[in-house]
């Protein structure tokens, strides 16, 4: 079953879903946008005077001044939220109580000589503004989604890269500048997880791996070879099928404790009574025996059915047997047993 994604961040995260292989949906991705920008005030602006073609770079300008993340997810269906923090190498413009990110399709946008802005430099004096607009931020997004499924791709620029002979070459004239921008992503990393740790953190600055000058956006820190996408693909589908066996765990308890199994229509009715879950039925196969005097009488196999289809043509006392089993780990399988009179 395909996976629906949010992402909130930049092309390290967007360009894995090329490699994917179609068993993801990306219903939004926000890009060009800050935590700070994002929880500070909505910005008025005249959108016919944003001088852009791309109908993706301008809905990333106007998404981070209209602040319109929090309402888009609200009413979006998705299953995952992926960030990172790339782009918050941006610096910031401010204009009254409203704060956007200097990005360069803002630049682009021609709106920066339409407004009165200051700019704010990025540096360590905003890291305390970064921490407050941070905590609000996740705060915030957890009332919309259990941390669990919030992940964070954490990465990191690169100070080589691949050049067009192969060969491993340095980013010679960035170096400090690389330096800079790490040691920020360090902080920020290290702030979620001692604040969020029930977060899910893909790390991907322990690997060995490099930028390429044949990347699709061009040479970059932060555009990276083909093998960087593949291996967060790997570690993200491991993820998945960790939380999803933990979800039918949580399933299973919640089944057991809240089943019963009814008579009605002349057929067996296996019910869930006053359960608040979302059981995704879809996912969990449930699997059926029905018994009377020690005899299986019906064997109904694994599927998403909650109805038994079984008339039963004799009075007296039957034994419901139910199997629940983890489509993903095929040997974690639950049963449980009920009596019934008819």
């Amino acid at each position: 079953m395909k996976k629906n994604v949010i992402i909130l961040g930049s092309c390290i995260t967007r360009d894995a879903f090329n490699f994917s292989n179609d068993q993801y949906v990306i219903p939004h991705y926000f890009a060009r946008t800050s935590l700070i920008s994002l929880m500070s005030k909505s910005l008025l602006i005249d959108k016919s005077k944003i001088k852009l073609t791309s109908a993706f770079q301008k809905k990333c300008v106007v998404q981070d001044i209209e602040k319109s993340f929090f309402q888009i997810i609200s009413e979006s269906k998705f299953d995952f939220i992926l960030i990172d923090f790339i782009d918050e190498r941006f610096n910031l413009l401010k204009l009254n109580d409203s704060i956007i990110t200097k990005s360069n399709e803002l630049v682009a946008s021609g709106l920066i000589d339409e407004y009165d802005f200051t700019e704010i430099v990025r540096n360590e004096d905003l890291l305390s503004t970064w921490e407050k607009s941070a905590k609000a931020f996740f705060d915030t997004i957890l009332e919309y989604i259990p941390a669990h499924k919030i992940i964070i791709h954490k990465g990191a620029w690169k100070t080589k890269y691949i050049n067009e002979d192969g060969m491993i070459s340095e980013f010679s004239n960035q170096l400090q500048q690389i330096e800079k921008q790490n040691k920020y992503l360090h902080y920020y990393y290290q702030f979620i997880e001692e604040n969020f740790n029930e977060m899910i953190v893909l790390d991907m600055t322990n690997e060995e791996l490099y930028c390429s000058v044949d990347h699709r956006w061009g040479l970059s820190p932060y555009h990276f070879e083909d093998k960087y996408y593949e291996i967060f693909l790997q570690k993200l589908d491991h993820i998945f099928k960790e939380v999803d066996s933990k979800n039918l765990t949580d399933i299973f308890d919640v089944i057991l404790k809240d089943s019963v199994v009814l008579y009605e229509n002349d057929l067996f009715v296996h019910k869930l009574n006053n359960v608040d879950l979302n059981i995704n039925f879809e996912e969990l196969s449930i699997a059926y025996y029905v018994k009377f005097n020690n005899e299986v009488l019906y064997q109904q196999w694994y599927g998403t059915n909650r109805i038994l289809n079984y008339h039963p043509t004799q009075k007296g006392e039957y034994e419901i047997v139910i199997f629940l089993r983890d489509p993903i780990h095929l040997d974690n399988v639950k049963y449980f047993q009920y009596k019934i009179k008819i």
